[in-house]
């Protein structure tokens, strides 16, 4: 019987590494601990790095509902933000894009322009 073969993507931005097969998140080759809808929220931005992902896109990941609690994905990416920052070296990841959504950026790239 032959495996199927996975192919590992992994998603870069300053230093930041997330491999979304694994389930994991590394910084500077350290581990990043985070709760379960802290990694769906982050994985739901990796696949669309540095693109707006719209609030409902997000919701419908996190929580599988019609319901459009705000709150409750605002919450989410606050608890991320501040996973993020505590353990990669105080950078913020996630940009807020008023009135439309979230987006993972590269803090050092951002911080250039």
């Amino acid at each position: 019987m032959q495996e199927a073969a996975t192919k590992e993507r992994v998603v870069q931005l300053g230093g930041l590494a997330i491999h979304l097969s694994q389930i994991c998140v590394m910084y500077k080759g350290r581990p990043v601990s985070l709760l379960k809808k802290s990694f769906l929220l982050l994985d739901r931005l990796a696949q669309d790095a540095e693109e707006v992902v719209e609030h409902d896109k997000l919701h419908t990941h996190l929580y599988g509902s019609k319901c459009r609690c705000k709150r409750n994905l605002d919450t989410q990416a606050s608890l991320l933000r501040r996973a993020l920052a505590s353990q990669c070296e105080g950078k913020n990841f996630i940009k807020s894009v008023r009135s439309k959504g979230y987006k993972l950026i590269n803090p050092d790239t951002q911080a250039a322009k």
